[in-house]
């Protein structure tokens, strides 16, 4: 595979933010200047990235979810991604919009908090690794979510992994976290 720095890199880079690029001080500065070549669209990039984590994780891209965001959440500006307002999905479609959320600059808050069941092991571990991954994330909501005290455990080691983690806000309300959770 060829792959050509004048043409080629801005393309397959347009949808990461600028701090990842600059993970690479060794490159030549085109890599660094992507940023101002490729707008990323609506709310950082988010439906590109969904879009890609759909088709990586073999899920249904849902229109509904990217018209959502794209247009609801970004007119209102809001950079709170509320997992409630896609509660008519099965809980495995939230792996790719929380999956989306790993590199997005965009979203500075996550309320996760369940209505009716307790959230799934496969997107508790997304809720992990955007964690472990962001550099934006600032507040996580995890109300009445039905983690129990291992979750905090791992919530401890994500934070510690993340160089970026500006988590300064978590809503651990109404969980099982008992004595061994919150000595994590």
């Amino acid at each position: 595979v060829a792959v050509k720095c004048d043409k080629d890199i801005p393309d397959i880079f347009s949808i990461y933010p600028f701090f990842i690029i600059d993970l690479f001080p060794s490159q030549p500065p085109l890599f660094r200047e992507l940023h101002h070549f490729h707008p990323q669209g609506p709310c950082g990039g988010f439906s590109t990235q969904y879009a890609c984590y759909c088709d990586y994780y073999n899920l249904p891209y849902r229109e509904e979810v990217a018209w959502d965001v794209d247009t609801i959440y970004f007119s209102h500006d809001s950079h709170e991604l509320c997992l409630t307002d896609f509660e008519h999905l099965e809980q495995r479609d939230l792996i790719c919009i929380i999956s989306a959320l790993e590199h997005n600059t965009w979203f500075t808050k996550l309320r996760a908090s369940a209505n009716t069941a307790k959230l799934a092991g496969d997107v508790v571990d997304k809720i992990l690794a955007v964690v472990a991954k962001s550099p934006s994330l600032q507040e996580l909501h995890l109300s009445s979510a039905g983690v129990r005290w291992e979750f905090f455990q791992r919530l401890a080691g994500a934070m510690g992994s993340n160089q970026y983690c500006n988590l300064n806000t978590l809503d651990i309300s109404l969980n099982f976290v008992e004595d061994r959770g919150l000595i994590s």
